[in-house]
């Protein structure tokens, strides 16, 4: 406020000593207006130079995601061991993005689709980043008591009970929204038994009726000791061999069961197709 009375008073102080020197009161005037101006220009541009310069935001660097693939059909897990249920199967060669891995570093937390879970790292080709952080998994059930983190391949778990042979089970999930078309795999050897649960998910929106064909096929030339019970498959009770078997959104699932009576191990592939219903 001083500086702008200072500049004031040296304007009219001009223009008195023009006015008393007989000039042009007119111009004058002008002219001391226009030095007000320029003074009082010169005066703004000072003070904001003089204002402390505004502190930028610092960038922030988000980690790139780091992708894997899988290497064949691999069971997505609620935690790090055969222990914990089934979410979902992911295919051989589906790009899965790697969240983290436990503490050991022999299973991945990944997100697939809308889904996340566990994996082994057996079954992921390629390197996944030694930097992956480390993520806690829930704890597990309580019927496990606290199973390892060996295994998963295939997604599958064994049991056995006192009356029978050890039982393998494995889990095949199709979308019904999705005409999914998948398949998984096992090696049985004998006085063994394989148990697959094919489960179909995702009903919401689906106005049709719904089958699932199967086609359960062996690599052996005694296709005949290998031996089926399904639901649909009561003329196929051996290897190699098609059916078919309904389903809906209150009855979604069904099991395989799969026995070798004898000779070497057997590798067998289950492939599934959802199709609308004839």
């Amino acid at each position: 406020m001083r500086k702008h009375s200072a500049a004031l008073i040296f304007a009219i102080l001009a223009i008195s000593l023009l006015a008393a020197c007989g000039g042009n009161t007119e111009a004058a005037i002008a002219t001391g207006i226009a030095q007000t101006q320029q003074i009082s220009s010169l005066e703004t541009a000072a003070a904001a130079a003089a204002q402390p310069s505004a502190t930028p935001e610092p960038v922030v660097e988000e980690d790139e995601p780091v992708f894997a693939t899988t290497s064949r059909d691999v069971n997505l897990r609620g935690g790090d061991s055969t222990a914990y249920g089934v979410i979902t199967i992911i295919p051989g060669g589906q790009q899965v993005e790697v969240l983290g891995k436990n503490q050991a570093g022999t299973w991945l937390q990944v997100s697939y689709g809308n889904a996340t879970g566990w994996i082994s790292g057996d079954f992921i080709s390629g390197d996944v980043p030694a930097d992956i952080p480390v993520a806690q998994p829930p704890p597990p059930p309580a019927s496990s008591g606290g199973g390892g983190s060996s295994g998963g391949g295939g997604g599958s778990t064994s049991s056995s009970t006192p009356s029978g042979p050890p039982t393998t089970q494995f889990t095949l999930v199709l979308d019904a929204n999705d005409w999914d078309n998948k398949s998984i795999s096992g090696e049985i050897s004998t006085n063994q038994i394989h148990r697959i649960n094919v489960r179909v998910d995702n009903w919401g929106g689906v106005t049709v009726p719904l089958e699932v064909d199967i086609a359960f096929q062996c690599d052996t030339g005694e296709p005949e000791k290998v031996k089926l019970a399904a639901p649909g498959a009561d003329d196929n009770v051996i290897c190699n061999n098609n059916w078919s078997h309904d389903v809906s959104s209150s009855n979604n699932q069904f099991y395989v069961t799969v026995q070798l009576e004898s000779g070497s191990s057997v590798r067998w592939t289950l492939i599934a197709n959802l199709n609308e219903r004839d």
